[in-house]
C-alpha cells in the first residue's frame, strides 16, 4: 500500500539510526564504547522476572491496541516478512527478541543516554533518548498513535531501569521480553496459516 516501507527500508531506518548515535557519543562526546555500555559480568539476578515485566508491559500497550484498532491498511514490514514463510519467523524471532534489544540497548540507554547524562539531569537525558528511540520506530507504526505511546512509553521504562540499575542487562531482558510478547500474535497467526 500507499507509505508502506519494506524490511530493507525498515533494516536501513534502523541502521541509519543506530549509526547516528554512534557517531553522536563517538565524536561530539569522546565517550568510548566500552566505558559507555554498562554490561558487566556475572548476569545479575533476577533478569527472569524482568523479561517477564517487559512482557506484562507490552500486554497493556496490545489491550490499548485492542481497543483502539489500527487502521485496516496499517501493514507492518514484519508481517509481511512473516508472509514469506517458516525461515522468516525465526528471522524475526532472532532479530526483534534477541539482537534488536541488545543493540538497540547499547546504542540508547548505553551510549546516547550516558553521553546525555553527563550535560543534562534524568528527565531531559531520558526524554531526548525516549523521543529518539520512538522517532526511529516510527517507520513501523506510521502515524497510528497508541503504538507509538506504546514505544514511548516502553523507551521511558527503559531509560529509568539503566538509571536505578545502573547497568544495561535489565533494560536488555525487559525490551526482549516487550518484543517477544509483541510478536507472539504474528508468530502464531503465521504458524496457523
Amino acid at each position: 500500500g500507499h507509505g508502506e516501507q519494506g524490511p530493507t527500508a525498515l533494516l536501513g531506518s534502523q541502521a541509519v539510526g543506530w549509526w547516528a548515535a554512534w557517531y553522536v557519543v563517538r565524536r561530539r562526546h569522546g565517550l568510548a564504547f566500552p566505558a559507555a555500555l554498562g554490561l558487566p559480568l556475572p548476569l545479575p539476578r533476577g533478569l527472569a522476572r524482568v523479561f517477564f515485566g517487559g512482557m506484562l508491559l507490552q500486554v497493556a500497550v496490545l489491550l490499548i491496541v485492542v481497543l483502539l484498532p489500527p487502521p485496516p491498511d496499517l501493514v507492518s514490514p514484519l508481517e509481511r516478512l512473516l508472509r514469506q514463510g517458516p525461515w522468516a519467523m525465526w528471522l524475526v524471532l532472532v532479530v526483534a527478541v534477541i539482537i534488536a534489544p541488545f543493540v538497540e540497548e547499547v546504542l540508547f540507554r548505553g551510549l546516547l543516554l550516558g553521553a546525555l547524562r553527563r550535560y543534562w539531569s534524568f528527565p531531559w537525558a531520558a526524554l531526548a533518548v525516549t523521543l529518539v528511540f520512538t522517532a526511529l520506530h516510527a517507520s513501523q507504526t506510521r502515524t497510528y498513535w497508541p503504538a507509538l505511546a506504546g514505544i514511548f512509553l516502553c523507551g521511558w521504562v527503559l531509560a529509568t531501569l539503566r538509571e536505578r540499575s545502573g547497568t544495561l542487562w535489565p533494560p536488555v531482558a525487559l525490551h526482549m521480553g516487550f518484543n517477544a510478547m509483541a510478536f507472539l500474535p504474528l508468530l502464531l497467526a503465521s504458524s496457523l496459516r
